[in-house]
C-alpha cells in the first residue's frame, strides 16, 4: 500500500493527500486504536490551550 502511494505521488509529482486514505481497507482494531491516540492528541491540545475537558459520565 505505502509502494503504491510512493509510486502515485511520484508518477503524478503531487504531494501526499491524507484525507484521500481509504479507512475501509484498515484492519478495525488498528482503525479503533488510530481513533483513541487521536482523541487523545485532541484532548492534549485543548488543555494547553486552556480548555476543560470533562468525561462523560459512565453509565
Amino acid at each position: 500500500m505505502m509502494l503504491t502511494c510512493l509510486y502515485h505521488m511520484f508518477s503524478k509529482q503531487e504531494a501526499f493527500h491524507p484525507t484521500d486514505t481509504d479507512y475501509s481497507a484498515i484492519p478495525e482494531e488498528m482503525y479503533e486504536k488510530f481513533q483513541e491516540q487521536y482523541d487523545k492528541n485532541a484532548i492534549k491540545r485543548l488543555e494547553k490551550r486552556g480548555f476543560v475537558i470533562i468525561p462523560p459520565a459512565t453509565a
